[in-house]
């Protein structure tokens, strides 16, 4: 499984934002924290991990799929708050 860095298509935006909506709106309705919606994710992620076709990718491929992503999720999201931080605060 090659990994390869590039820009999300529309479709791959549409799809992250329409979960983040999913996300959001449960947030609110059980009033949870950051931490549910993360493990709950996980553990989806964990199902997409156990459904990779095993004669075509590794563990460890797939695993530097997951973590590889996770980065660069990480990194957006540090970039979007950073941009949206009030100047004057700390």
């Amino acid at each position: 499984m090659a990994l390869k860095n590039h820009s999300p298509t529309p479709a791959d935006q549409a799809f992250v934002e329409d979960v983040k909506a999913v996300m959001g709106k449960h947030i609110v309705a059980n009033q949870w924290g950051a931490d549910r919606p993360l493990a709950l994710l996980s553990v989806i992620v964990g199902q997409l991990v156990a459904m990779q076709d095993q004669t075509r990718f590794t563990s460890a491929q797939v695993m530097e799929v997951v973590a590889k992503n996770i980065e660069d999720g990480n990194q957006r999201a540090v970039e979007q708050m950073a941009a949206q931080k009030p100047a004057g605060h700390a």
